[in-house]
């Protein structure tokens, strides 16, 4: 998709809201608990998006723009911290609010090229002391989830709609600590989107499938 010139573009101003409480249990005979649950309001004047199509498009801008949501997230560490859950959601919703001009016909529609429901969720685990005294081996793994969404505006014919579809991903990896009077050194080694699946941007460019990482940091 190629990006045309705008040198009409106006400046982007919002109004933000953010509340939500943030719940931490640390000592209780099951584990420690942390959840974090944040509710958003931003009303948006002149937002810039990029409405992609098959050839190309510009950025534009869109006079008024409402979004409002809901992310939350849990984790549990288990006594020792031997292992360890972790769960994130995020629901959103945005909307146009233009009541005239060029985008007052998709008035309340839902902001296309925006993913609006998302999550993901993981295990880890810890052993101390494995092999030498201070060293830890920590393996993990995570999925991630975007749910399908369009890239353009919903109208017309469905058939014809520039669509994302829904992606959903694993990772895994493993991580090995020394810690030492002088510092400390780790190496990480990860597999990440295991099943090699079809991932995109929210431009609808294929991401790349299944890769091999490894990462060695040291700190004094």
């Amino acid at each position: 998709v190629l990006v045309r010139p705008n040198t009409d573009l106006k400046p982007e101003r919002s109004h933000n809201v953010n509340l939500g409480p943030r719940l931490e249990l640390k000592k209780t005979p099951v584990g420690a608990f942390t959840v974090d649950i944040n509710g958003f309001l931003r009303e948006t004047k002149d937002l810039i998006v990029f409405l992609a199509s098959v050839q190309g498009a510009p950025h534009q801008n869109i006079l008024d723009v409402s979004s409002r949501g809901v992310e939350g997230a849990a984790s549990w560490d288990a006594p020792g911290r031997y292992v360890g859950l972790d769960v994130s959601c995020t629901y959103q919703d945005i909307r146009n609010a233009t009541t005239s001009g060029v985008f007052a016909a998709t008035n309340g529609r839902r902001m296309p090229n925006r993913p609006w429901l998302l999550g993901s969720a993981g295990a880890r685990g810890r052993v101390a002391n494995l092999a030498l005294s201070g060293d830890a081996l920590e393996p993990y793994f995570v999925s991630r989830y975007v749910h399908g969404f369009d890239r353009g505006w919903a109208l017309g014919n469905p058939e014809f709609k520039l669509e994302m579809p829904a992606q959903l991903s694993h990772s895994a990896g493993v991580t090995y600590s020394l810690t030492g009077s002088s510092g400390q050194i780790s190496g990480t080694f990860e597999v990440d989107n295991i099943g090699n699946e079809a991932l995109f941007d929210v431009w609808g460019v294929q991401r790349p499938g299944r890769s091999f990482g490894f990462k060695l940091s040291g700190q004094l």
